[in-house]
């Protein structure tokens, strides 16, 4: 089978307090995003790698793969104005063919491990998506009425998200006629799930955290100096 992966970058710095966006700010010395892209190719070495960017920062990206002599196979591509168009453009650059499977991921998730990416692929069918989740360890609790909302039927939702990619760009058509901008739709997962399909899941991993907030940084690189 075939094997894509998106990498949607088309985050802002706004909430790490500064302009650089987050996914190329540094991480143990190289940009977040040169991770992330690592961990895929190292994953599986003949992926084909899709990189979805912001178009005023595609020269920025090929600017540091300069300097930072990083070298990718990737076709990249311009964004849209929310996640969803981002997604649904680099799904243009995927063939609409029965057997080619689609990973969806985040470009500020660089922990997510070669096990895991793996695992997805390899839990995924022509007919049936895969999504990587995880208990919840904190309390949860309504904040409205701040009453404690029982936990154990409630699971956190990662990326990878991997799907057959025939079926995930049809729900992409069919859900962009419901919802253009596609601000009703929390992930891939439940692009997917809207237009009728099914989908699995897997154990995802703690470590597989997105880069957010500055705290998430110091967390990452300490989790990234344990492993290596």
């Amino acid at each position: 089978m075939k094997r894509f992966a998106i990498i949607v970058a088309g985050g802002s710095g706004q909430r790490m307090g500064g302009d650089l966006p987050k996914q190329f700010m540094l991480l143990n010395g190289k940009p977040i995003l040169f991770h992330t892209l690592s961990a895929f190719q190292k994953a599986i070495p003949d992926i084909n790698l899709i990189l979805v960017l912001p178009q005023n920062e595609i020269e920025t990206w090929t600017q540091l793969c300069k300097s930072y002599q990083m070298v990718f196979s990737t076709q990249i591509v311009a964004g849209g104005n929310t996640r969803f168009q981002s997604v649904d453009n680099g799904l243009k650059l995927v063939p609409n063919e029965e057997g080619v499977l689609i990973a969806i991921h985040d470009g500020v998730r660089p922990l997510v491990s070669a096990t895991l990416i793996q695992k997805c692929f390899s839990a995924v069918t022509l007919d049936i998506g895969v999504v990587p989740i995880t208990k919840l360890k904190e309390s949860i609790v309504n904040a409205n009425n701040l009453q404690m909302v029982d936990r154990e039927n409630l699971r956190s939702v990662q990326t990878p998200q991997i799907f057959p990619a025939k079926k995930l760009k049809d729900a992409y058509e069919f859900c962009s006629i419901l919802d253009p901008l596609g601000n009703g739709f929390t992930d891939d997962s439940s692009v997917f799930s809207k237009s009728g399909y099914k989908i699995n899941s897997v154990a995802g991993e703690y470590s597989n955290i997105k880069i957010t907030t500055a705290d998430d940084i110091i967390i990452a690189s300490a989790l990234l100096d344990s492993i290596q």
